[in-house]
């Protein structure tokens, strides 16, 4: 399953380190914007959230949502290579 992650983190929080470790401890993932990523794992949703959560300060915010569609589009840097991620899970949208 295909997680979409997403998070803002309190400006005074200087937490990004620990919370995208987190995100990667979580399975195969790929960042796709700042602070989105999509995480390829056999957890459920409330356990990503869970996991994230614990790492989050007081003013920090997580998403997290299952990816059910192979429809979706978007802009993201080339250096991220979310679609060559997604074309290699066989999600890619068609």
């Amino acid at each position: 399953m295909i997680y979409l992650v997403s998070y803002d983190l309190n400006a005074d929080s200087g937490n990004y380190a620990v919370v995208k470790e987190t995100i990667k401890s979580l399975g195969d993932v790929k960042q796709c914007l700042e602070s989105v990523w999509l995480v390829s794992t056999d957890l459920h949703c409330a356990d990503i959230f869970k996991s994230i959560n614990e790492v989050l300060n007081k003013g920090d915010r997580c998403f997290v949502c299952r990816m059910y569609d192979k429809e979706y589009c978007g802009v993201t840097l080339s250096e991220y290579k979310v679609w060559e991620w997604l074309a290699a899970k066989s999600v890619l949208c068609a």
